[in-house]
């Protein structure tokens, strides 16, 4: 009876060896991928358009502390919503010249 545990506790010991270092590779392997995908990521340039947009966002972002001193305003909810009327400002006068040069013609054929 006694040979029998210990022939199963000697077996059992050889599995668990011989799996503890495969998990660790594993997990090694995979942190290896994900610090790779990380430098791919970095090594990526921004668009253009990524860059103007995140260059209008620096200027919302900016005008923000502006704004807070001025109106004495705080919280998640303010400023989420100076954020969208800034950025959204940004496209408004987008608009607005479209329409101006809409007009200038106009102006001109009377």
């Amino acid at each position: 009876m006694w040979r029998v545990l210990i022939a199963t506790f000697a077996a059992l010991a050889l599995v668990v060896a011989t799996a503890a270092p495969t998990s660790m590779v594993l997990a090694e392997t995979k942190a290896e991928t994900k610090a790779e995908k990380k430098a791919e990521a970095k090594k990526k340039e921004a668009s253009p358009a990524q860059k103007a947009q995140q260059d209008k966002f620096r200027d919302c972002a900016k005008k923000w502390s502006d704004v807070k001193k001025e109106k004495g305003v705080k919280g998640r909810k303010a400023y989420r919503a100076h954020m969208s009327e800034c950025l959204k400002g940004s496209a408004t006068k987008k608009e607005e010249k479209k329409k101006e040069e809409k007009k200038e013609p106009e102006k001109k054929k009377k």
